[in-house]
């Protein structure tokens, strides 16, 4: 049996991976639409400002972790 560090731990790595598979994903969306956005002539940067994503921080990560672990408490 795991204990609470370890719990927490791995909620914490399981957000991780989740907010790093989301950036990801909604990455390659940026990229495909910037694409088409410089080739409607529009600039870079503003195609970059509209589209790019934030890469998640730890606060982030943390906020939902919290999340996650409201939805698994059972205390409640």
């Amino acid at each position: 049996m795991k204990n609470p560090f370890e719990l927490r731990y791995d909620l914490l790595a399981l957000t991780h991976d989740h907010l790093d598979k989301q950036y990801k994903s909604n990455l390659a969306y940026a990229e495909t639409m910037i694409k088409e956005a410089v080739a409607a002539g529009y600039s870079m940067s503003d195609a970059l400002a509209k589209y790019m994503p934030k890469f998640p921080t730890i606060e982030d990560v943390v906020k939902e972790a919290k999340k996650f672990y409201n939805f698994v408490d059972t205390s409640k």
